[in-house]
């Protein structure tokens, strides 16, 4: 509970105030892969192969809010990444759309600059006072949730087998041949 002197008002405890506080745009989004991974990778035929796989991945970034960047992170957490990958010829292509979840807290302990705010008046209501709020953001709870979309192109290479075999091959059609 407070008061104000002009205009005079009582303001109970317990009553919320919405604050301006604006937007909240987010500056920049890392993903890393920060632990082992496994999954599966099936033949579909004709070039073509599913795969599916969990990976342990850290999420960080940079928030902007009320003139304040402020960095986030880093959160660890299990990202699934399901998708194909089209072999044709000596190049292959990845596709992968999977869906991303990440809620943590955070203390920040981050002072935003003071600013002005038209308080309206409780007690008796219908009034304005002008007040200065200097606040102190401790804690961030946050909830992310979007979409990963993955498109990567590459050469592919032979497996290491592959190679000894198509070497003991030819050597054995020279030896045949003589």
């Amino acid at each position: 509970s407070f008061r104000t002197r002009q205009p005079s008002s009582t303001y109970p405890g317990g009553i919320p105030v919405t604050l301006p506080i604006g937007d909240v745009s987010v500056r920049s989004l890392v993903l890393r892969q920060v632990g082992g991974g496994g999954g599966t990778l099936t033949d579909l035929g004709a070039g073509r192969y599913g795969f599916n796989s969990l990976l342990v991945v850290e999420v960080s970034g940079l928030v902007e809010g009320l003139g304040t960047a402020l960095p986030f992170g880093p959160l660890v957490t299990p990202l699934g990444l399901i998708g194909e990958v089209e072999v044709m010829g000596g190049a292959a292509v990845l596709r992968s759309v999977s869906g991303l979840s990440v809620a943590d807290s955070q203390v920040v302990g981050q002072a935003f600059p003071a600013f002005p705010f038209e308080l309206p008046t409780v007690l008796p209501a219908g009034g304005t006072a002008n007040v200065v709020f200097n606040l102190t953001l401790e804690e961030v709870i946050a909830t992310l949730t979007g979409e990963v979309s993955t498109l990567a192109s590459g050469t592919v290479v032979p497996e290491p087998g592959a190679v000894v075999w198509a070497m003991a091959a030819g050597v054995l059609l020279g030896v045949r041949r003589r």
